[in-house]
């Protein structure tokens, strides 16, 4: 069966007009991953018809799909509304170390309940060893590799019950560039609980996708990310969370983050929350 694109190829080239073969498949340099083209398509390239340049680099236009396809089956759980507001600041120590301290607010619009967490944290990034230039480079951009570890304090409801935690994290991110000034980062977490007195663990994986613009003069870094949760006290993957969101520069010092973020929990209550956050940012 001819593809679609072979066949509006065979319709131009019998008019004497043939136009484009298949635009997915070209990218800046010219080159043509034919394995992910038809046999017949591959025979047309191979015959030197010109290339369509409509959707540009495909590997971060594909990772996008992805975190957004995985979203969909939480889309259609019950959900309850939140608002988040947070803020954060950001305090460096050397070129290599910064403080990051946190605190934030989640209202539960359709529940009379408001949770809250408080935190500190200390990130280190490890000396770029075959990229020099990155060392002077912004933390919040540019770093390939770096730890965090921190402490957090965290109060509200889980499920029906009321509960009060301490957290220890130890955390891991790498990010690396993609095509286009695309940057794709992962982030591993492990969270060392105490609820009410429980011991547990709480590991996470969180993939995510960004590029900077420019717009008049600021920079603004819009981004999606999906990201899972395992949790030891059931021994299975309790939660995930999608999110699309955006950083604007408002000053060297400030910066703030609206987002969107669709979270499916599974245990210990089956649930899903639609969440619009807003975060303030001091740089220092």
């Amino acid at each position: 069966m001819l593809s679609v694109a072979t066949r509006i190829l065979a319709d131009e080239a019998a008019a004497g007009t043939p136009k484009c073969v298949n635009s997915f498949f070209h990218d800046d340099l010219g080159a043509t991953e034919v394995e992910f083209i038809p046999i017949i398509d591959r025979a047309l390239i191979q015959r030197d018809l010109p290339m369509c340049r409509v959707l540009g680099p495909r590997w971060p236009l594909l990772s996008i799909a992805a975190l957004l396809a995985l979203a969909m089956p939480a889309l259609a759980q019950d959900t309850r509304r939140e608002f988040a507001p947070e803020g954060n600041a950001y305090f460096k120590v050397s070129d290599q170390a910064r403080v990051y301290l946190q605190a934030s607010v989640v209202g539960r619009l359709t529940q009379n309940i408001t949770d809250g967490e408080l935190g500190a944290n200390f990130d280190y990034t490890f000396k770029p060893i075959f990229r020099p230039e990155l060392l002077a480079a912004q933390w919040e951009r540019n770093r390939y590799l770096w730890a965090r570890v921190g402490y957090l304090l965290g109060g509200g409801q889980e499920g029906l019950k009321d509960f009060s935690e301490r957290r220890i994290i130890v955390q891991a991110t790498g990010r690396g560039l993609l095509a286009d000034e695309f940057w794709l980062m992962h982030r591993g977490e492990v969270d060392f609980r105490d609820i009410d007195g429980e011991a547990s663990r709480r590991y996470r994986y969180r993939a995510a996708i960004e590029r900077e613009f420019t717009v008049q003069g600021a920079a603004v870094v819009p981004y999606a990310q999906a990201e899972i949760f395992y949790d030891t006290r059931y021994s299975a993957v309790s939660r995930q969370l999608y999110q699309l969101g955006a950083e604007v520069e408002l000053t060297r010092q400030w910066r703030i983050e609206p987002y969107y973020a669709r979270q499916a929990d599974k245990l210990p209550t089956p649930g899903a929350v639609d969440r619009l956050g807003l975060v303030l940012k001091y740089y220092h």
